[in-house]
């Protein structure tokens, strides 16, 4: 796994795993490896118990950004396979900044003794759950009234027969409705024994709309 300092900018893949696609700072939390500084001290085992219900919330909310496959823990001597979960990634509102956290902070917590910062612990005890209007708010809040990278639009790409009955042909992330008729035009032209037509897919951030 790649290392990040603590609230170190993150640049870890594009979109809105990168700094540059946010208006708000996107700041490392638990991006550890062997032989680099590890903040140390007690943590209560509610932050755990909230990063493990976090987990398996975001890995529903957000599975197009699980990725990359499970991550060896290189703190510990024999982790050969790869956390359970270390593929999903958190993505916690704070007060001035979202915080880009690893799937298995609670790991490091309980085996290795880690402390995240005070500030990001009380952001995780705080988060709402990902799937919810409420943390839709919180993030545009954060990205300063713009779009989040986390809620890009979601178009339904359709094959129309000559019954005029609608096959999708598959859901895409697009930027707008003129990109996505562009694509669906281009599908046409090569298919020109259908038509080919697009429909907006309902996504978190309707509800923040």
């Amino acid at each position: 796994m790649t290392y990040f300092r603590d609230l170190e900018l993150i640049d870890y893949h594009n979109g809105p795993l990168s700094a540059q696609y946010w208006q708000c700072p996107l700041l490392a939390i638990g991006w550890l490896e062997a032989g680099r500084p590890v903040s140390k001290g007690s943590c209560a085992i509610h932050v755990v118990e909230k990063l493990v219900e976090l987990r398996h919330q975001f890995a529903e909310a957000f599975p197009n950004y699980s990725f990359r496959g499970l991550h060896a823990c290189t703190l510990c001597v024999d982790d050969e396979v790869g956390l359970q979960g270390s593929h999903i990634n958190l993505f916690i509102p704070g007060e001035d900044a979202v915080y880009l956290a690893t799937g298995r902070v609670d790991h490091y917590i309980e085996v290795h003794g880690y402390a995240p910062p005070p500030q990001v612990i009380a952001a995780i005890l705080n988060c709402p759950d990902p799937r919810s209007a409420q943390y839709a708010v919180a993030m545009l809040r954060l990205n300063r009234g713009e779009r989040p990278p986390l809620f890009p639009e979601r178009w339904r790409i359709f094959k129309v027969d000559a019954n005029r009955v609608r096959m999708t042909v598959r859901i895409y992330e697009m930027e707008s409705e003129a990109e996505a008729r562009k694509f669906a035009d281009m599908l046409a032209s090569r298919d020109q024994s259908h038509e080919y037509d697009v429909e907006r897919v309902a996504d978190p951030w309707v509800a923040a709309d």
